[in-house]
């Protein structure tokens, strides 16, 4: 396996992991409403995602330490083990890692204080979360392409916004669609159904705008030109990124427009044998939604390891 080819593996899963985290979080603090909370097992399935998200934050931070170990040494990967150590003291790249490996424990620490207490009792734990995933994502901009100019500049934090934002967008349906609304189809909570789909769009439409605003500053700030939209290989990828958002977008708009309000109508009739379930409906179109969404996380790791044409020199 190519260093290129591990590189866009490890991004790829950890981006999933920060947007499984604030998706999980943002879900439980907007998504559920407040007076179920205490009396509907929302929690269950929820956790374990969280949980898989912080032993994968662990693993890709540990993979992108190594690559960037033999990067820096200009030494291969078996090389690049005895590395490590020069790499975290005398680098500002070793610095932010340290940093991001501490945040990783606090997040750590939260999680088994929460499971002690009770996953229903999340309360103030999902904001140390959400948190904790936003200072990471943070990290990991400023020590990329992002953060080349410094990590308090404004184009890493347009960049950490984009990135955050994306984690959102796509992570409230990541964690929507493998536990909350298969949850509900369960309990044939119908009216719970509407409401938590309706904020759901809601959630993405604003997750959207942040996306679209900070990505349209990165492209300004990326490219010196349109033409290197197509003569470029970053160019090229940020096209086909552009295009699938475009799909997801679609498909969000028609949620928010159609299907939602028609799983509101579903959710306060007595339905007929026969009539169609929307809430299978609506969770066969997130579905989609999320597959879509891990296209986008590729196209975004692909272009986290290429030199965007404006930094070119």
């Amino acid at each position: 396996m190519s260093d290129g080819l591990l590189a866009v593996i490890v991004a790829t899963f950890n981006l999933a992991a920060l947007a499984t985290i604030i998706g999980a979080t943002v879900g439980w603090v907007v998504l559920v409403p407040r007076s179920t909370q205490h009396t509907v097992d929302w929690a269950r399935d929820p956790q374990w995602l969280i949980m898989v998200a912080w032993l994968l934050l662990l693993l890709t931070g540990g993979g992108e330490l190594l690559l960037r170990s033999a990067a820096l040494a200009d030494v291969s990967l078996q090389q690049a083990w005895h590395e490590i150590p020069r790499v975290l003291v005398r680098s500002d790249y070793g610095v932010w890692w340290q940093v991001r490996m501490a945040l990783w424990m606090m997040i750590g620490v939260v999680l088994i204080t929460t499971w002690r207490r009770g996953w229903q009792r999340m309360g103030w734990a999902c904001y140390q979360l959400l948190a904790g995933a936003v200072l990471i994502a943070f990290i990991s901009s400023a020590t990329g392409h992002a953060g080349e100019e410094g990590a308090f500049t404004t184009a890493n934090l347009v960049n950490t916004l984009h990135v955050v934002s994306g984690c959102l967008w796509g992570g409230a349906v990541l964690v929507y669609v493998m536990s909350m609304l298969p949850r509900l189809r369960q309990q044939h909570a119908r009216p719970l159904i509407a409401q938590t789909a309706n904020r759901l769009s809601g959630v993405s439409a604003l997750a959207l705008s942040g996306v679209m605003a900070s990505g349209v500053y990165n492209a300004v700030h990326q490219l010196d030109n349109l033409g290197q939209l197509t003569a470029s290989d970053y160019g090229r990828v940020l096209l086909l990124k552009l295009a699938v958002v475009a799909v997801m977008a679609v498909i969000g708009a028609t949620n928010l427009l159609v299907v939602v309000p028609r799983v509101v109508r579903w959710a306060g009739s007595d339905t007929a044998p026969g009539t169609p379930d929307m809430a299978q409906r609506l969770l066969a179109i997130l579905r989609t939604d999320t597959v879509i969404f891990v296209g986008i996380l590729i196209c975004a790791a692909v272009l986290g390891i290429q030199s965007p044409p404006g930094h070119a020199g």
